[in-house]
C-alpha cells in the first residue's frame, strides 16, 4: 500500500503527467492534488481543498459515485470511464483508477484521472461520418436501390516511422527524393497493413471472407496507378492532411472491375502515429453511368428548351426567377440574366398580379396548375397575353413553368366576339326595334286622337292610358337589356318565395289559357329570398311565357320549390326531393340555397339551341314574335341576385328550368308607403333650376314640374345654369341631368350650386343606370319617370 508520507511518492505523485488526487473515503473530501490535476481541471489548490469529489460529478452521477467508492478494496482499482466538470463549466470524460493509500491518519484513496474526451469526440466524429454516409445514399436513391459502402482500417505507424527518419536525416524535399529512390516507395508500402475491413468490402471484392480480402490487400502486387495513389496519401498525411478524397479503380476476384469513390481521414487519436487511417469506399460505377445518361439527357432537355416557342423558367415558393429559357429574351425583351433573382410577378401586368400570386401559391399547395391566362409586359411596355401551366416538385422545392403568348389567339378570339357582337346587332335590329317602332306607333297614335279636337273625354282618358302602358313596355324593354348586362340597378327585399309564387298563379292562369294546366307544390314549410320582387316577377311570367310557346298543343307547366346545399367542391347537390332533375352546379358558390323549379311537357330543345337561350337577342321565334331578350333578362336578374339559372331539355320531353336563389334569414321589410300625388302647400311656388342637355326632355321637365307648383328656370347646359347661378342664386332646388356636352356635368354643376348657395336641394336625373353613374352622394332619379315618381324624388329631396 502506498504511502503519502514517503518523499519519494510525493515527488512522483506531483511529478506525474495525469491528474492525480488523494480523497477522504468516508467524507469523500479532497486531501491532495498534484499540479496535473489544477492544470487540467481549472481548480487552484484551496478550491479542490475545499471540495469533495462529489462537486466534480454531474448531479445524476453522484448516486452511482456514492455506491461504487462504498464498494471499494484496498487494492488497485479501475473504476471505467466518468464525466467530470471542470472550473470553466465544462465536460470532460475520464478513465479513472485508484487505490488504497496511507499517511492522512484516516481512510483514503489515491486516483489517476486520464482524460479520454478525445476518444469519445472521435465516436463523435464517427457518428457524423456515418451521418453524411446516410445522406449519400439517400441522395443516389433515384439511381439504384442500395449503396455498398465498404470500410478500410489501415495501420500507417510503420510507415509514418520511416518518414520521421528521413526527415531526422535531413530529407526536406520528401515528393522529390521518393521519386528518386523508388525502392523506399516500396518499403513504405509494405510497411503499412490493412487491420480490419467492413462486411460491405466482401460485395465489392465479390469474396466470401474478410481473410480472403485481407490477404489479396497484402500479397497482389500493386499497379502502377496503385502506387501513385499510395505516393499521393503519404505525401498528404506527411503535409499535414487529416483527410482527403480520391477516385479509383478496384478489381474484383473474377476479374470486374469498380469505379469507388474513396474518402480517407485519420481519427484525432491516430494523428500522432498514423496507427489508424479509415477509408470509405462507395462504389459508383452505377451512379457514374446514370450521371452520364443525365447529362445527355439534360443535353437532350436544354436542346428542346432553348428551340420552344415556350418561356421555360423555373421560380421558388416566393416566385423569384431561379432559370429562364433564352426565349425570353424575344418575348419579353429581357435575357434570362436581367430576370434571375428577381420576381417573376415584377413582369405581370398590375390588374393581374394578386391573381398570379393566388395561382402561385394554389400551384405549389396543389402540386401544379393545368392553366393560368394572364397578361405580362414588355421591355418596351408592350402587354402580351400569356398562357401558363407549371408544375411544383417537393424535392427541389421549385415550381417548373411553362409560358406560351397567347396574344394573337387573344386578338382572334376578340375579333370573333366583334362579328358575334355584329350578329347580335342585326337580330336586334330584327326584334328589339320591331318592338320599340311599335311601341313608338302606339305614343304616336295616341297622342295624334288626343290632340284631335273631336276626341272626347273617355276616349281622351283611353289614349292617354295606352301612350303611359307604352312608355312603361319601353322602359321594360331597356330595363330586361341592362339587367342582362348586370348595369340595371336591382331593389332587393326580403321575399317569401312560395307565397309569391302562388299569388302569380291566378295571373298566369288567365294569361296561358285553359289549355295549360299549372300545379305548384313545395318540399320546404317556407323559403325567404333576398331579390327585386319586380324582376322575379318577369322572370317567372317569362318562363311561364316560353313554356306556353313550348306546348301549341297544350300541355303541363309545373312549378316547385326545394332546398339545395352545395358543397365546397361545387360538384354535389343534396336536396330534400331527389326526383328533381340533376343539374351542374360546378360555378355555383358553396352554400344554403332555394330552389325555383319551372319545367313543362313540350316539344324540348336540341343541344345547339340549349347552350345558346341565353345569349341576348337570341330566338328561334320569328322576327316581330320575339326580342330575344326574356331568358337573357332572366339569366341577368340571377347572376345579379347572387344566384344562378340552369336548364335542362330533351327533344320530346320536355323543359326544365331551374332557379338557385341563397337562402335569406333577414328581417320582412314592411310595405313603403305610397308617394304623395300633389305638393304641400308650403312647397308650392320653390324655384327650381332646371338643367337638361336634350331640348324635348327638357320642355317636358319644366312642363311637370310648372303642373306641380313649382317656378322654373331652364338651362340647356351645365355652364348655362351655371351662369344663371351667379345671377341669381335664390333657388330652392337644381334639378339636372348628370351626363352633359360642355365641360361641366350634372355633378360638377352640384357642387358649383352649393358653394353659391348651401341651402339649396339638389336632384339629379339621368337615362344611364345608376353602375355606371357616380353621383356622389346626391339623389339620383332614373329616366324615364312618371309624374308620381319626380314628386316623390322631390318630396325627399326638398324634406332632408
Amino acid at each position: 500500500m502506498a504511502d503519502h508520507r514517503d518523499p519519494l511518492y510525493r515527488r512522483m505523485f506531483e511529478a506525474h503527467p495525469d491528474p492525480m488526487w488523494v480523497y477522504d473515503q468516508e467524507t469523500m473530501a479532497f486531501l491532495a492534488v498534484n499540479s496535473a490535476a489544477i492544470a487540467h481541471y481549472g481548480y487552484s489548490q484551496e478550491e479542490f481543498l475545499a471540495m469533495t469529489i462529489k462537486d466534480i460529478r454531474p448531479k445524476d452521477d453522484i448516486p452511482n459515485l456514492e455506491r461504487v467508492v462504498r464498494g471499494l478494496d484496498p487494492g488497485l482499482q479501475q473504476s471505467g470511464v466518468w464525466r467530470h466538470v471542470v472550473a470553466d463549466g465544462g465536460m470532460i470524460f475520464v478513465e479513472i483508477n485508484s487505490h488504497a493509500i496511507e499517511g492522512f491518519g484516516r481512510p483514503a484513496r489515491v486516483v489517476i484521472a486520464r482524460d479520454v474526451t478525445e476518444q469519445k469526440d472521435l465516436e463523435a466524429e464517427r457518428a457524423r461520418i456515418y451521418e453524411r454516409l446516410r445522406k449519400t445514399e439517400e441522395r443516389y436513391r433515384d439511381v439504384f436501390e442500395e449503396v455498398p459502402i465498404s470500410v478500410w482500417v489501415e495501420d500507417w505507424s510503420d510507415a509514418k516511422a520511416i518518414v520521421d527518419r528521413l526527415v531526422e536525416e535531413g530529407v526536406t524535399d520528401l515528393r522529390g527524393y521518393l521519386i528518386e529512390h523508388p525502392e523506399v516507395v516500396s518499403q513504405l508500402i509494405d510497411a503499412t497493413e490493412v487491420v480490419d475491413i467492413s462486411r460491405a468490402t466482401l460485395g465489392l471484392f465479390k469474396a466470401d471472407s474478410k481473410e480472403a480480402v485481407i490477404d489479396n490487400m497484402r500479397s497482389h502486387k500493386i499497379s502502377e496507378f496503385e502506387r501513385q495513389y499510395f505516393l499521393k496519401v503519404l505525401l498528404a498525411l506527411a503535409g499535414g492532411a487529416t483527410s482527403f478524397h480520391h477516385e479509383g479503380r478496384v478489381e474484383a476476384f473474377d476479374g470486374s472491375r469498380a469505379l469507388v469513390d474513396s474518402r480517407a481521414f485519420l481519427p484525432p487519436s491516430a494523428r500522432k502515429d498514423w496507427s489508424r487511417l479509415l477509408t470509405l469506399v462507395i462504389d459508383v460505377t452505377d451512379e457514374r453511368m446514370t450521371r452520364e445518361k443525365l447529362r445527355e439527357s439534360e443535353g437532350r432537355y436544354r436542346r428542346i428548351v432553348e428551340t420552344s416557342p415556350d418561356v421555360v423558367c423555373r421560380i421558388d415558393r416566393s416566385g423569384t426567377f431561379l432559370e429562364v429559357s433564352e426565349r425570353a429574351t424575344s418575348m419579353w425583351g429581357y435575357s434570362p440574366t436581367d430576370l434571375i433573382g428577381t420576381s417573376s410577378v415584377l413582369l405581370v401586368h398590375p390588374e393581374d398580379k394578386d391573381r398570379t400570386f393566388e395561382a402561385i401559391a394554389s400551384a405549389i399547395e396543389d402540386g401544379g396548375l393545368a392553366s393560368l391566362s394572364n397578361r405580362n409586359v414588355t421591355k418596351d411596355g408592350e402587354i402580351k397575353n400569356m398562357l401558363w401551366s407549371a408544375l411544383w416538385s417537393d424535392e427541389d422545392q421549385t415550381l417548373f413553368c411553362t409560358g406560351r403568348d397567347v396574344t394573337e389567339w387573344v386578338r382572334a378570339e376578340a375579333q370573333v366576339s366583334r362579328s358575334q357582337r355584329l350578329e347580335a346587332v342585326g337580330q336586334l335590329t330584327g326584334g328589339v326595334a320591331h318592338d320599340f317602332n311599335n311601341l313608338l306607333q302606339a305614343i304616336n297614335a295616341s297622342l295624334d286622337a288626343i290632340a284631335d279636337p273631336s276626341c272626347d273625354s273617355a276616349e281622351r282618358e283611353a289614349m292617354l292610358g295606352q301612350a303611359f302602358n307604352a312608355v312603361w313596355r319601353g322602359s321594360e324593354l331597356t330595363r330586361q337589356l341592362l339587367a342582362f348586362s348586370r348595369q340595371q340597378p336591382l331593389s332587393p327585399m326580403p321575399v317569401q318565395l312560395i307565397t309569391f309564387v302562388e299569388s302569380l298563379l291566378p295571373l298566369m292562369r288567365r294569361t296561358l289559357g285553359e289549355q295549360v294546366a299549372i300545379s305548384f307544390e313545395s318540399h320546404v314549410p317556407e323559403a325567404q329570398i333576398f331579390v327585386d320582387p319586380a324582376q322575379l316577377d318577369s322572370a317567372i311570367i317569362n318562363l311561364a311565357l316560353n313554356a306556353r310557346d313550348a306546348m301549341p298543343g297544350g300541355g303541363h307547366l309545373r312549378f316547385a320549390v326545394d332546398e339545395a346545399e352545395i358543397d365546397h367542391d361545387g360538384d354535389s347537390v343534396e336536396e330534400t326531393n331527389n326526383d328533381l332533375t340533376p343539374f351542374d352546379m360546378h360555378d355555383l358558390a358553396p352554400g344554403s340555397y332555394f330552389v325555383l323549379e319551372v319545367s313543362d311537357d313540350g316539344e324540348g330543345m336540341a343541344e345547339a339551341v340549349r347552350t345558346r337561350i341565353f345569349e341576348p337577342f337570341f330566338t328561334t321565334k320569328e322576327v316581330g314574335k320575339g326580342s330575344g331578350l326574356g331568358l337573357s333578362m332572366v339569366f341577368g336578374f340571377m347572376a345579379q341576385s347572387k344566384g344562378k339559372v340552369s336548364v335542362y331539355s330533351e327533344i320530346g320531353r320536355g323543359t326544365t328550368f331551374r332557379l338557385y336563389f341563397r337562402k335569406h334569414s333577414g328581417a320582412m321589410e314592411a310595405t313603403p308607403k305610397r308617394a304623395r300625388q300633389s305638393l304641400e302647400p308650403s312647397l308650392r311656388g320653390a324655384r327650381v333650376l332646371v338643367v337638361e342637355d336634350n331640348d324635348v326632355v327638357r320642355q317636358a321637365a319644366v312642363l311637370q314640374l310648372k303642373r306641380l307648383g313649382y317656378v322654373v328656370v331652364e338651362a340647356a347646359d351645365g355652364l348655362g345654369g351655371l351662369e344663371i347661378l351667379k345671377r341669381d342664386s335664390a333657388f330652392d332646388l337644381l334639378f339636372s341631368d348628370v351626363v352633359m356636352p360642355g365641360g361641366l356635368d350634372g355633378v360638377g354643376l352640384a357642387d358649383e350650386a352649393l358653394k353659391i348657395n348651401p341651402k339649396m336641394r339638389i336632384l339629379l336625373t339621368s337615362g344611364f343606370p345608376h353602375s355606371q353613374i357616380d353621383s356622389h352622394g346626391y339623389r339620383l332619379l332614373s329616366k324615364p319617370y312618371r309624374t308620381n315618381q319626380l314628386l316623390e324624388a322631390l318630396d325627399r329631396v326638398m324634406a332632408e
